[in-house]
């Protein structure tokens, strides 16, 4: 497989991410349009790597990323059973009306 192809597959989920996070309102979409995005970063990084003939590099950097994202996930999740335990249902459109 060319870089070329790898790229393209990154576009195209960084699209598909891009999309979800902008068309969506429910909060677990939007988690799941991160984690589109998250994906084709980490697979640009290891086709990098493999470019760049630094194949470990790429796969600590791999594994960083999914660590990173990891904790992200567990914020975001927190995030949505809170706003399902006071509005019922995890949407964006119902965080507007909340007051500090």
């Amino acid at each position: 497989m060319s870089l070329g192809h790898v790229m393209a597959t990154v576009a195209v989920l960084a699209g598909l991410g891009l999309w979800a996070i902008f068309t969506q309102s429910s909060m677990i979409k939007l988690l799941i349009g991160l984690e589109v995005i998250a994906r084709g970063a980490t697979l640009a990084v290891v086709a990098a790597g493999v470019v760049q003939r630094q194949p470990g590099l790429a796969q600590v950097m791999a594994i960083l990323i999914i660590t990173i994202d990891a904790a992200v996930v567990a914020l975001g999740l927190a995030m949505v059973a809170g706003a399902r335990q006071h509005f019922g249902l995890p949407d964006v459109r119902r965080l507007t009306r909340l007051r500090g």
